[in-house]
């Protein structure tokens, strides 16, 4: 991308969008009844004026803690703190206050920064505190610390203006989002954040604007939807929250879109039950066969043929990047239909975090593409069809687990981060992912099944919503939540029976040793972490 140059630090990276970009919008986001823009001039003051703000409060060499719902002012304030003395320490507002008490006093925080939105949750904080928090700041009065900033500024107060940021200077604690286990701080720092942010902006850039929705407390969403877009100088839209996710969608009317699977899960199934509650199924089938016939003599109208379903989506969507987990083919297959090509990707924490993703000009279906520019792959102890532990070296992956020695230890190997994850690399070097060692399924015979596999196969089936498959007493279980919205429009009385008959023809299909003994049938949801995965417990 020509307009893409590397930077070294977040702080240069500010810097560079004021001077190259200063005019043009860097953020847009909904606020009452109107939509507010602030352009790359305007974001590098607002970061300086807070930034000065917090000097002048004394807070210089510290761990600062942000708690809060996706904002303009969530970001303010971590660029303010990762641009200086300080370390910014993004914690999941979702958590009990406890549980946000304890990665405080685990990361040394002695500040917080929150939004009036959990400011029951601070009051909950301020009972536990024993003087461990100095300072809470309340992130919504940020025009007003702004603006106290900028009179400190022309008083001479510039400690903060001129702070040297350097390329291995710590920038941030995140912590894993913890499916399996307690929740690890992984260090962060500017180098890190920002190989990773060219090397993912080299292969995916929007076109005009990207839509941001999922959580800033984790890195997928930092990295995918904020830094790489404003190292190219795009707009970032602000989604007000999941209530207005279509609404926004369709006002702001964005190029790009990075989510979890769940969220393509969502909105796939929102568009065939409008279609079904319309009667419009059998229209649609001829529609999708039309469609094919016209892209195979090589013209495409998907987006006119298709333009309501686009239209309900904003109408300008070109793609979508999709992280976090595996999604399945038939989702990328779906919506490449109607002209939205999704980007299938893969990453973690650890990794700053992305680590491969496919793009236009190189996508291959069921992989998470190549890995990114400086960023190696290697495949440890493979077996006889080359899947083995998934293990990464380069300068995205972490400095350590904050004060745990020992687990750093055991997953750093002479510079290789063990991810813990199974895959293969085919002769083109596009990654594949197939589960997670811990979610191995070893039966007795020897035979080890990757549940992950079998999970994508249960999921092409309509009436499953959510399923998980585990092993027990020696047999492979499906637990199965199903989607009783479409078993109602289908008339589906028997879910149970459906279920199990899908099942039965499933293991016709499988090896024996892969072959499904038991479905349960979930009354509820399986619980799900803060970023929409699903906790295993089996």
């Amino acid at each position: 991308m020509s307009n893409i140059s590397k930077v070294q630090t977040l702080k240069e990276l500010i810097g560079k969008g004021e001077s190259q970009f200063n005019q043009e919008i860097a953020f847009l986001y909904r606020r009452k009844k109107e939509y507010k823009e602030v352009t790359y001039h305007k974001l590098h003051d607002d970061i300086n004026g807070f930034g000065t703000y917090l000097y002048e409060l004394g807070i210089k060499e510290k761990k600062v803690a942000v708690i809060g719902e996706n904002s303009y002012e969530w970001l303010v304030g971590f660029f303010s703190v990762a641009n200086s003395s300080n370390i910014i320490v993004p914690i999941d507002k979702e958590l009990d206050a406890v549980t946000i008490y304890e990665l405080i006093q685990k990361s040394n925080c002695s500040v917080v920064l929150y939004t009036k939105s959990y400011k029951n949750k601070i009051r909950r904080l301020m009972e536990l505190n024993d003087s461990i928090i100095e300072e809470y700041i309340c992130l919504n009065h940020m025009d007003e610390y702004v603006v106290t900033g900028e009179q400190q500024i022309q008083q001479g107060k510039t400690e903060f203006l001129l702070e040297e940021v350097k390329p291995d200077d710590d920038a941030a604690i995140y912590f894993t989002s913890g499916t399996t286990g307690k929740a690890k701080g992984v260090l962060l720092s500017h180098r890190n954040l920002c190989e990773d942010m060219y090397g993912a902006a080299q292969r995916i850039q929007p076109q005009k604007s990207i839509f941001l929705i999922l959580p800033l407390n984790h890195t997928f969403a930092l990295t995918a939807s904020v830094l790489c877009v404003l190292i190219g100088g795009k707009e970032i839209y602000i989604c007000s929250g999941i209530k207005s996710f279509f609404r926004d969608l369709q006002e702001l009317k964005p190029s790009g879109l990075v989510v979890v699977p769940l969220f393509v899960e969502n909105i796939y199934k929102t568009i065939l039950n409008k279609i079904t509650e319309d009667g419009k199924q059998k229209s649609y089938k001829l529609l999708c066969k039309f469609n094919g016939l016209l892209l195979k003599c090589g013209i495409d109208r998907r987006k006119k043929l298709f333009h309501t379903i686009v239209d309900s989506l904003g109408g300008k969507l070109d793609f979508i990047v999709c992280g976090g987990a595996p999604i399945n083919a038939v989702l990328i297959e779906e919506f490449s239909k109607w002209g939205i090509d999704i980007y299938n990707g893969y990453g973690i924490t650890e990794c700053s975090p992305i680590i491969s993703v496919n793009s236009q000009e190189e996508n291959r279906l069921g992989s998470v593409g190549k890995p990114l520019e400086g960023v190696k792959v290697r495949i440890d102890s493979p077996d006889e069809a080359g899947r083995g532990e998934i293990c990464i070296s380069g300068q995205t992956v972490m400095r350590e687990y904050y004060k745990e020695s020992e687990q750093t230890a055991q997953t750093i190997i002479d510079g290789w981060y063990h991810t813990g994850d199974i895959g293969y690399l085919d002769e083109e070097g596009y990654l594949f992912v197939t589960g997670r060692i811990k979610n191995l399924i070893i039966l007795a015979n020897g035979e080890n099944i990757t549940p992950e596999l079998l999970e994508d196969k249960i999921k092409t089936y309509r009436l499953v919503d959510e399923v998980i498959v585990y092993g027990k007493d020696d047999k492979i279980v499906a637990e199965i939540y199903p989607d009783i919205e479409y078993a109602k429009m289908h008339q589906i009385k028997d879910i149970e029976e459906d279920l199990n008959e899908f099942i039965t023809k499933l293991n016709k299909s499988l090896p024996t040793y892969q072959r499904i003994k038991s479905v349960v049938i979930r009354e509820e949801e399986f619980e799900k972490n803060t970023n929409r995965k699903i906790i295993r417990k089996y």
